[in-house]
């Protein structure tokens, strides 16, 4: 189990992320990618959409292959996955993103079974005019009475509480490999056990990861990561993460656009 992170620089040098870099990166993806990337409105989400695609092509490159024999899929609930020969039932990966963080994490451990891996990441931070009362509400009927218990009893950290609480739900739904309507309520995180119950039942067969990035952007991140593991076992939780390599925007796209021609005047 590994993590790639990128943090893109909107903050420290915006002008580092020129319209041309853009355009050269987009050429690293596929068609129906580049469709995609292109109907964001916004730059930044633009960007954050197209790293995600690009830090599997760069994992899949970095095991020996082109980026033009690279394939990837989705599955109905729209989770990606690798349909590339040989890796296509020996590799899982799953992306997420908020603010400056685009993070990767990815399994290639088969012992139990084809690998299965959820991640989430946000920024520890409220929605811009919200109070953490009214944040708390808004996510309400997504949080399971033992856990709207326990925000009430007010923690010592009660914002990092609920993100830890909403990313953990997204990456184990992701690791599920459910969609966005999946009840995030049935999901039940005791904080003095440290157990994960789903209707009701201890979990069982997971590796849940929950930890703090600091100083990304000059901001907390809070990330939670799971993966399949035994079946006949109890789940176990961790509250550190497994090891982080951080790549350079560029630095990614210049270590891909080695592997095709790109016009020199877009490689500019």
């Amino acid at each position: 189990m590994s993590i790639w992170l990128v943090s893109l620089p909107f903050a420290s040098s915006p002008g580092s992320l020129s319209d041309a870099l853009f355009e050269r990166a987009l050429l690293l993806v596929d068609e129906a990618s580049q469709a995609a990337i292109k109907r964001f409105y916004h730059r930044e989400d633009a960007w954050r959409g197209l790293i995600g695609r690009l830090l599997p092509r760069a994992l899949l490159n970095e095991r020996g292959v082109e980026l033009g024999a690279m394939s990837f899929d989705r599955t109905n609930a729209g989770k990606p996955f690798v349909t590339t020969p040989f890796y296509r039932d020996k590799l899982a990966f799953n992306v997420s993103h908020d603010h400056s963080a685009v993070i990767m994490a990815f399994d290639e451990d088969l012992t139990h079974g084809i690998p299965c891996v959820g991640v989430d990441i946000m920024k520890l931070e409220l929605p811009r005019g919200q109070t953490l009362a009214q944040f708390t509400d808004m996510l309400e009927d997504q949080l399971s009475r033992n856990e709207r218990d326990y925000l009430a009893s007010s923690p010592e950290d009660p914002l990092h509480a609920i993100f830890l609480l909403w990313t953990l739900k997204e990456a184990y739904t992701k690791a599920l490999g459910l969609g966005l309507g999946f009840d995030f309520s049935r999901i039940d995180y005791d904080f003095q056990a440290k157990q994960i119950k789903i209707d009701g039942e201890v979990t069982k067969g997971w590796v849940f990861y929950v930890f703090t990035l600091n100083e990304l952007d000059g901001s907390r991140y809070q990330c939670a990561l799971v993966r399949g593991a035994d079946s006949s076992k109890p789940s176990v939780m961790h509250h550190s993460g497994p090891g982080i390599r951080t790549l350079d925007v560029i630095t990614l796209i210049d270590r891909l656009s080695q592997t095709i021609h790109i016009p020199s005047q877009v490689a500019q």
